[in-house]
């Protein structure tokens, strides 16, 4: 399905307004994405120990928009085929004409990155599961919003600027 026709079928209810439409295409989108990673990784692979896909941003918060992008970190501890999960992954996404912001990362390669760039720490705030592994999605989360708190102070100045 592309990008588009995923779009038009929520914009097509019109029931659906507001925050219900903000939830409905989230869902949607969730619905996709994870049918994506279940195929690069093969059956059972939802909950696939050390790889995690999730959302961040305004995706993250699950109030992706019709025009919004897909934000997305493809979390892993390392091992084989991590390169062709992320292929497996991105290409659709693409083929679809979706806008992707994406990555592929280590837990602290993704908190480095955030310590040097505000706009990927902000990302990591509202990181969320996709598919995939919880656990270490839940401590990326958190060890991200620990690493926020520690330099808040810093930041915040460069948010009003």
């Amino acid at each position: 399905m592309s990008w588009a026709a995923l779009r038009q079928r929520v914009a097509d209810q019109e029931a659906v307004v507001g925050e219900g439409l903000l939830g409905a295409l989230t869902d949607l989108v969730d619905q996709w994405l994870t049918g994506l990673f279940e195929a690069a990784v093969g059956p059972g692979g939802a909950g696939r120990p050390g790889l995690a896909l999730c959302a961040l941003g305004s995706y993250g918060r699950r109030e992706l928009c019709l025009g919004s992008d897909l934000d997305l970190l493809l979390l892993h501890e390392g091992g084989d085929g991590v390169e062709a999960v992320a292929e497996a992954l991105w290409y659709p996404i693409w083929d679809a004409a979706a806008r992707l912001d994406h990555a592929v990362r280590r837990p602290e390669e993704a908190l480095a990155v955030a310590r040097e760039d505000l706009r990927v720490q902000l990302g990591l705030l509202d990181l969320r599961l996709v598919a995939g592994d919880p656990a270490l999605a839940a401590r990326v989360g958190e060890q991200a919003r620990a690493q926020w708190a520690a330099s808040s102070a810093r930041l915040a100045p460069l948010l009003a600027d």
